[in-house]
């Protein structure tokens, strides 16, 4: 056999990689239910790729920024930079440790009724260690009380109250719901006679005729008594 009179040329262009993403934050600690948004700055000019493998698998997300979905448990994610040609020989690694939430507070009254113009003392019992903050609402807003034991203001009308656990580190999921029923007050009573006059060691008679229904108590004392 011969060899060919002339060889063939083949040119094997070589491109660079680019290098791995930068990413902040990296390794970052949340509660059980948040999410993390991710931040790729460099390098610039890249197209940024989401994974949930350090090779390999199917990018979950393609952009400068990524914000997880809700997670319950530590993960890690991968960031890779892709300048068009070539993608990053590794990825940078995202460590999101999650920690547990606290359980939702145990109280004391949970549904009560009171009078109007009267306050509700709750008590918290449980979670042990945890702190207690007091709210109107049900998600957010700002606390209106803090501390084992909440005494509202005078009520007047049905009021609803929340009670959220804090461990130190993170918050009850939930809060728990407290129901006041406000009932409304009768009317002082119809009386006859008001003022009257006797001579001593007479008595006295005094008739209640209103309002319709109610039982009427009699006192020596203006409140109280």
């Amino acid at each position: 056999t011969c060899p060919s009179g002339t060889r063939t040329e083949l040119e094997v262009t070589v491109l660079s990689t680019p290098v791995a993403p930068t990413v902040t934050p990296t390794d970052t600690t949340i509660c059980a239910g948040q999410t993390v948004t991710f931040n790729a700055t460099a390098p610039s000019g890249a197209v940024f790729f989401w994974y949930t493998e350090p090779t390999g698998g199917s990018a979950i997300a393609i952009g400068d920024n990524f914000t997880t979905g809700v997670l319950t448990s530590d993960t890690t994610f991968y960031a890779e930079s892709n300048d068009g040609s070539c993608a990053s020989s590794t990825r940078t690694q995202l460590e999101v440790t999650v920690l547990p939430t606290p359980a939702a507070p145990t109280v004391t009254p949970t549904d009560t009724t009171i009078c109007a113009g009267q306050t509700v003392t709750f008590n918290a019992s449980a979670p042990a260690g945890a702190s207690f903050n007091w709210y109107t609402e049900a998600i957010g807003g700002t606390p209106v009380a803090t501390g084992s034991s909440f005494t509202t203001g005078a009520l007047t009308v049905d009021t609803t109250f929340y009670a959220e656990s804090n461990d130190g580190a993170c918050a009850s999921s939930t809060r728990t719901q407290l129901e006041v029923t406000v009932l409304s007050t009768p009317v002082a009573p119809t009386v006859t006679p008001t003022d009257t006059t006797i001579c001593a060691g007479q008595t006295v008679t005094f008739n209640a005729s209103a309002p319709a229904g109610a039982v009427f108590f009699w006192y020596t004392e203006p409140t109280g008594g």
